[in-house]
């Protein structure tokens, strides 16, 4: 199919390629509804980034997990805004609540 022409107007790529997973002409190849909302572009930003410390091999009980805050305004502390901080979350004990807390 031919793309609209303001299609090239759009310059951000992630855009871009939401656009095209939509006005495919194939509906099986669409994006699906549940494609778009698991989408990175359409989360939440709560200025928090939560990331893998190590590799998970999936073995382990225990993961080393690395929180970053994005945004300065929610630092608190002597943290500064280009540092993370690094825990470990228990899976069989812990609870997102208590570590929250703890932190």
């Amino acid at each position: 199919g031919i793309k609209p022409a303001s299609f090239d107007k759009v310059n951000d790529p992630e855009v871009k390629e939401i656009i095209e997973g939509c006005i495919r002409q194939n509906r099986l190849e669409r994006l699906s509804v549940k494609d778009l909302l698991n989408h990175a572009f359409f989360a939440e930003d709560t200025g928090v980034r939560v990331e893998l410390a190590e590799e998970d091999t999936g073995g382990k009980d225990c993961l080393a997990l690395r929180i970053w805050v994005e945004e300065p305004k929610k630092l608190k502390g002597k943290h500064k805004d280009n540092e993370a901080i690094e825990f470990s979350y228990d899976l069989e004990n812990d609870s997102a609540e208590e570590v929250a807390l703890e932190m």
